[in-house]
């Protein structure tokens, strides 16, 4: 680039041309290692960390220099050498080299992990990465029409050993093991890990639908998704044939349900919003086979994470934009999926774990799964009854999921980051959206939740702690407008009373321990001021709860100080009680045009805000000192 010319000596032609001859003796080292690895797969002088690295050098070569924009460098003295080596059909030469180097490591050196993920990078770069006028080069390129070719003779290769490749359940049972098929070198891409497969096909599928035409990328898709397709059939029939046994023959068939779980993972993530609906449908049309493989290997964590994996990617990146029937179909199969979760790995820590996140993966991703399906609160169907349906199975999915998800939520497990983020997030998200659903949880699911709910507000991680706050405020919001309006909550036979009275009864002392913790939080906690606002609207929610509860709170804390602090504490006691209008009940009419209700309107609020900013602001100096 022009900006390092002035860092050498050379003329800036010179410099140029070096440039230029570097990148391309790097291309052809890269082209002579895989002749090296074709022709002596056993040579001891084959690096595979040399391979990575020229790899990754292809990758950021391939992004950077093939086919660039000369508009980029109109103002750059490289820009008429660059575009001759490295534009127009010189480029295009370059991008079929490239996928061909890539592709060819992927097929003759699969076992080689670092080396495939760098291979990966480099079709990644070049398709999808690289600018439009490399992505539509590398679709028109032989190299890309020749992977295609390749991963579509693996539907021919699957109907001919399939039984023998997927595994037919017999093996252990009286039968022979049947020989492993011979994979012939182009197809070595089949010997890939299952997580690379499935980040190989996110990538080939993706470049199919950004670069090609409806009827190409049709065809494309077909190409691609008709080897997995066929994959899941024979992965299908060989469980059922197992009929439940255990063996050799079972434990092959458990491990290619992560390996097409992992490759309709990878469509999934590949799936956009710009109109090709097919793969939305193929994904659609396998969720059944794929549940009912996922039943059938309920009792094998392994398996049925992998499926809880895909269930979550597809989530995340299509329920948005999914009608109603594809929508049906996800929802079930999630519920499907939970079940069988519940049925026999809730709560499984993996005690061979390598990291936290291996141990408790299986939560965190049914934690993920259900904030995705959490997102699709409303549906906008045509069909009225249609769209009520499906909001009310996203409660139900996600409720059912939570429900088992609330026990194990331990503080152990809350204080591990990426989990506690994602679990205070769902239950935040929930309580907002379903808050009279959650306060008729069984009262001893309620409790848990409430307990981590505390937990969560005493937490170093503000966003967690403002999470937590919000959840605790919608809840205690809830009951002091249900039962200051007098309106009793209908159509739940679990419910009995109004707003959190059951939860009340069964625990007197719920709402003054949660406001003396978050009076101790406003006066002692170090981390406050980041979370004091949300903590402000909890407080005040929780006063509106039982006024005359909390005057009996602030008595018995006025008892338990020292003369010495008694009076002024009880002075700015009272300041802060002075930001709530003394009427305090509510009704479910109107008078005089006006609604009544309970005072914690807007500018109640912003008026209580202020007062506890100031409260914290006078109390804690002195209450810390003494």
């Amino acid at each position: 680039p022009p900006s390092l010319l002035p860092a050498t000596s050379l003329p800036p032609s010179t410099a140029a041309a070096l440039l230029v001859d570097a990148c391309t003796h790097l291309q052809h080292l890269a082209g002579f290692l895989l002749q090296r690895a074709v022709e002596v797969p056993d040579d001891p002088f084959l690096s595979p960390y040399l391979t990575e690295t020229i790899l990754s050098f292809v990758a950021r070569f391939a992004r950077t220099y093939l086919l660039p924009d000369p508009s980029l460098y109109r103002n750059g003295i490289l820009a008429p050498t660059l575009v001759q080596a490295f534009g127009g059909e010189a480029g295009e030469g370059q991008v079929e080299q490239s996928l061909r180097i890539a592709w060819g490591f992927l097929t003759r050196w699969p076992s080689q992990r670092e080396v495939a993920k760098a291979a990966i990078a480099v079709v990644r770069a070049v398709v999808l990465t690289g600018g439009e006028p490399l992505g539509r080069a590398a679709v028109r390129s032989e190299a890309w029409k020749m992977m295609l070719r390749d991963m579509e003779a693996e539907k021919h290769f699957l109907r001919q050993h399939g039984e023998q490749l997927v595994g037919n359940g017999q093996e252990g049972h009286g039968h022979a093991p049947s020989p492993s098929p011979q994979i012939p070198p182009e197809l070595g891409y089949l010997r890939l890990a299952s997580d690379l497969r499935g980040e190989l096909l996110e990538v080939v599928v993706g470049g199919i639908l950004a670069r090609e035409n409806d009827a190409e990328a049709s065809q494309g898709i077909a190409q691609v998704a008709g080897p997995v397709e066929t994959r899941l059939h024979f992965l299908y029939m060989g469980l059922k044939g197992s009929n439940g046994k255990s063996g050799v023959g079972r434990s092959g068939l458990v491990r290619e349900v992560g390996v097409v779980a992992g490759l309709y993972a990878g469509m999934a993530r590949a799936v956009d919003n710009t109109g090709q609906a097919y793969l939305p449908r193929l994904i659609t049309h396998a969720l059944e086979p794929l549940l009912d493989v996922a039943t059938l290997c309920s009792a094998y964590p392994d398996a049925l994470h992998a499926v809880l994996l895909f269930l979550r990617d597809y989530a995340e990146v299509q329920i948005s934009s999914l009608g109603a029937p594809a929508t049906m179909s996800l929802l079930t199969a999630t519920g499907q999926a939970l079940k069988a979760y519940a049925s026999h790995n809730v709560g499984r820590t993996r005690k061979d774990a390598n990291s936290k996140e291996e141990a408790v993966g299986d939560i965190l991703c049914v934690l993920e799964l259900l904030s995705h399906v959490a997102s699709k609160d409303f549906v906008d169907f045509s069909a009225e009854q249609e769209g009520k349906l499906a909001a009310d199975t996203v409660a139900d999915v996600v409720f059912f999921g939570l429900e088992r998800l609330i026990p194990l939520m331990s503080e152990e497990l809350l204080e591990y980051p990426p989990l506690g983020k994602q679990y205070f997030t769902l239950v935040n998200s929930m309580v907002s959206t379903y808050t009279e659903r959650v306060a008729f949880l069984p009262h001893p699911l309620f409790m848990q939740l409430l307990q981590s709910v505390m937990f969560g507000v005493q937490r170093p991680d503000s966003e967690i702690a403002r999470d937590s706050l919000r959840a605790l405020a919608g809840l205690a919001s809830f009951h002091a407008q249900t039962v200051g309006s007098r309106v009793r909550s209908a159509g739940h036979a679990n419910g009995g009373g109004r707003g959190l009275e059951a939860h009340v009864t069964a625990h007197p002392a719920l709402f003054s321990e949660c406001t003396r913790k978050l009076l101790h939080l406003v006066v002692y906690e170090g981390s406050v001021w980041d979370r004091l606002d949300a903590a402000s609207n909890a407080l005040l929610a929780l006063i509106l709860c039982d006024r005359e509860a909390f005057l009996c709170l602030l008595a018995g804390i006025l008892e338990e100080q020292p003369p010495s602090v008694k009076e002024r504490l009880g002075q700015e006691f009272q300041k802060l009680m002075s930001a709530i209008p003394p009427r305090m009940e509510g009704g479910d009419g109107r008078e005089g045009g006006r609604r009544r209700g309970p005072a914690w309107d807007r500018q109640t609020k912003l008026a209580f805000r202020h007062h506890l900013r100031a409260f914290a602001t006078q109390v804690r100096p002195f209450m810390q000192m003494r």
